[in-house]
């Protein structure tokens, strides 16, 4: 199951500490396949989520801590 948050909004005082404490947990993170109970996540396998996903990407790029 794909739970994502569609926003996250933190005070600009907060956005270091923020963003340090979210790569850290990010970068712990285990990638699998589909079929890998263990993994974190793993490839989008359906299309339509990909679109949304790049949308989001284009439509918010200045927002995003790392838009590529």
């Amino acid at each position: 199951d794909c739970i994502v948050p569609k926003l996250v909004m933190v005070h600009a005082s907060q956005a270091d500490r923020y963003f340090a404490s979210l790569a850290t947990k990010l970068a712990a993170l285990r990638y699998g396949d589909g079929s890998d109970a263990t993994a974190d996540y793993a490839a989008l396998t359906m299309t339509e989520d990909f679109d949304v996903l790049r949308n989001y990407r284009d439509t918010y790029a200045k927002h995003l801590q790392n838009p590529g």
